[in-house]
């Protein structure tokens, strides 16, 4: 279970990249790559591309290469905003 959601949200990041060209690349992220914690709570995309993450030990956003901590947002779920373009839990 925690592959298979690490591996979509892989999937998410670089689904521009596969589209123009045409091949998908899958890797899984653990503690060791930089995510807070291995139990996802909550999970969106905004528009620019970033993928944020719920964990319980804060949010962050990744960037398909690296993860940008926000421990102190503590939450069940996220919630994005597409009219403002906000993320929050």
């Amino acid at each position: 279970m925690r592959h298979a959601l690490l591996a979509f949200i892989l999937a998410l990041s670089s689904s521009l990249a596969a589209q123009l060209n045409g091949k998908y690349t899958f890797r899984h992220l653990d503690q060791e790559d930089g995510l807070l914690h291995t139990k996802i709570l909550s999970i969106t995309q905004d528009n620019k591309g970033f993928i944020w993450i719920l964990t319980s030990n804060g949010m962050q956003r990744y960037d398909g290469y690296r993860f940008v901590n926000y421990p102190q947002v503590k939450g069940y779920s996220l919630i994005y905003d597409e009219s403002k373009d906000e993320v929050g839990a």
